[in-house]
């Protein structure tokens, strides 16, 4: 499009309000073969018309060809309320001569093939720029402006836009794909699903390293448990509360003991990988309850979270039509469940250490004692295999925003994950090296594990930059963090408060500052972003602190009855024997570890395997 810089908000106005009845009549739209595109976009791009806020000149205009689809002007009727009449409820689709194949928008300008009959107008069959009286076509000012929209008709190769926004979407060459089919992407989201259900895997290990071989029988079973259980209340209940129909946008109701098929929310994501997230946001309290609680206490919170407080918090927080994204024009951001998973799981298992106590010997004489883990070779380990199904957890998210995302926006979300995590640890790393003299692995792996908490609610909002610096930040705060839960008596064995709690906080609140109104509008449809970049920020700080609030108070709440009800039922707490002796020698018939067995011999480094 030849559009001047000067002129272009006019242009925006012209595609929001006369956007239809113009194109039809510049068009003549029951004449004009159809645009073939995803859904999705379409979509978005009416939920941003419809928010009535400036788009940004790239998303504008890469949809604008789109909304003229069959979908597009049905969505556009839904979406802005036009009555049925106003535009054509279908359009036909062009034939296209045997052999030829689809006309590919271009990078660098290749040689053109012949002009389509019937096309948008201009020399060549699209138009050029504007035109008097309102339409689009040759003629008219003509002075190019940058990054300006200019479909283009190449011999061979795949469709793609030029100018700044191919560099934006990460397309390296004429011939890499822009994105995947809606198929391809429901077989990625399975995938990633099983790579978030590995991390279970992460989570048993780093667990039973962190804590002493008395017990390691005890956190195994309890960490299955806990998975067991999730599976069966998300089946029955949790998924529907998450996203069945919306009640006036508070909870879903559709969907209970789910059968397969789409649900009334729309937005829903498929089971399995929302099952894995819940799973995750169960399993994380259990490191803070570590060594000292009984068994029937994992069953009782997993099935509160599953069940009810975390797809309530889903609800709120990722179903568009929920009542807190309808609140505003800015709706509320958080990529991957920093608040859903992480914030609540870790604020779960701080209000359970604290009804729980600490653990025998943990405070003596007011000062803190370390009860170091028994192998730190599995702490290691456990984090590595987080690290792992941490990609699946944030890079399979962008299909759940959209099914046919540019695989640049996947390729932005693994980096941004693996840049937050490795500046984390080594922070972390090196402000412990400075507090104590001394590199202590198990911070330095706690330190990654926050980087990784802290970049789940931005991955796909901010640039890599921005990812750094929250992981930077998140490994200072965390050793801070925990200095400061043992100087209030709380005995977290795991420091998962510390690093699932506060960073699922922060990272959700610095999207108010961080998030680009590009990555947003790509994913979500919202022209919202960071007070660093746009004027609406402050307003998407204060969606993002509400959120914050929500996650607390509702959590912190149910968090305090479960818990408190089983401290006065006096099911919260082992007896001083139990605990002394070892949970596995009492509770689990003996030691994982057969000692006796290793010194007759069996295993080489003193333990029978």
């Amino acid at each position: 499009m030849l559009i001047p810089k000067k002129n272009r908000r006019e242009v925006y106005k012209y595609l929001f309000k006369e956007g239809v009845l113009q194109a039809e009549k510049d068009f003549n739209l029951e004449k004009h073969p159809e645009v073939e595109v995803p859904n999705l976009h379409v979509i978005k791009l009416m939920q941003s018309f419809k928010s009535r806020e400036l788009v940004t000149e790239r998303f504008a205009w890469r949809h604008y060809y789109w909304f003229l689809t069959d979908k597009g002007i049905e969505y556009l009727r839904e979406y802005l309320n036009l009555p049925a009449d106003v535009v054509p409820a279908t359009l036909k689709k062009s034939a296209r001569p045997a052999g030829e194949r689809r006309p590919p928008l271009g990078g660098d300008r290749p040689p053109r093939g012949p002009p389509r009959e019937g096309g948008f107008g201009g020399r060549d069959g699209y138009r050029s720029g504007p035109r008097e009286g309102g339409g689009f076509g040759r003629g008219g000012d003509k002075a190019t402006a940058p990054g300006a929209y200019q479909p283009q008709r190449c011999a061979d190769g795949p469709r793609r836009l030029s100018g700044p926004r191919e560099a934006a979407r990460g397309m390296a060459s004429p011939q890499a794909p822009s994105w995947v089919t809606e198929s391809e992407a429901t077989s990625l989201l399975i995938l990633n699903g099983f790579l978030v259900f590995f991390m279970q895997a992460g989570f048993i290990a780093l667990e039973t390293g962190s804590g002493r071989a008395k017990n390691v029988r005890n956190i195994l079973l309890k960490n299955l448990v806990d998975v067991m259980l999730a599976a069966l209340a998300w089946w029955a209940v949790g998924y529907a509360f998450a996203y069945g129909t919306s009640a006036d946008g508070v909870i879903g109701y559709t969907g209970f003991f789910y059968e397969g098929g789409p649900l009334g929310g729309g937005e829903a994501r498929p089971w399995f990988l929302s099952f894995t997230f819940a799973a995750a946001c169960a399993v994380i309290p259990s490191g803070c309850l570590a060594e000292r609680t009984r068994l029937l206490v994992y069953p009782a919170y997993t099935a509160a979270l599953a069940a009810l407080v975390h797809p309530v918090v889903v609800h709120w927080v990722w179903v568009d039509g929920s009542w807190l994204n309808r609140l505003t024009a800015c709706r509320a951001l958080d990529f991957a469940g920093g608040l859903p998973v992480h914030a609540l799981g870790g604020l779960f298992g701080l209000i359970g250490a604290l009804a729980v106590g600490p653990r025998l010997g943990r405070f003596d004489d007011g000062a803190a004692k370390d009860l170091p883990g028994h192998d730190m070779a599995f702490v290691a380990l456990g984090t590595f295999m987080l690290w792992f199904g941490w990609y699946g957890f944030n890079s399979g998210s962008v299909y759940v925003y959209a099914p046919t995302a540019p695989v640049a926006a996947v390729q932005l979300v693994a980096m941004n994950t693996t840049l937050a995590a490795s500046s984390a640890g080594l922070a972390a790393l090196l402000v412990t090296c400075r507090w104590s003299g001394t590199y202590d692995l198990r911070v330095c792996c706690n330190g990654v594990l926050s980087g990784l908490v802290i970049v789940t609610g931005i991955c796909g909002f901010v640039d890599p930059w921005a990812a750094t610096v929250c992981g930077t930040v998140a490994g200072i705060i965390y050793p801070l963090c925990s200095r400061c839960l043992l100087r209030l008596g709380v005995d977290d064995p795991l420091d998962s408060a510390a690093v699932h709690l506060v960073n699922g906080l922060l990272g959700p609140l610095l999207l108010g500052l961080l998030a680009k109104p590009s990555h947003v509008a790509l994913l979500t449809g919202s022209a919202c972003g960071g007070v660093f970049y746009t004027r609406s920020g402050w307003l998407q700080l204060g969606v993002q602190a509400l959120a914050i609030a929500l996650t607390l108070a509702l959590g912190g709440a149910a968090a305090a009855c479960v818990f408190g009800a089983l401290r006065r039922l006096n099911l919260l707490r082992i007896d001083q024997v139990t605990e002394l002796a070892g949970i596995d020698n009492i509770e689990h018939g003996g030691p994982a570890y057969d000692r006796e067995g290793a010194g007759r011999g069996g295993g080489a480094n003193g333990f029978a395997r």
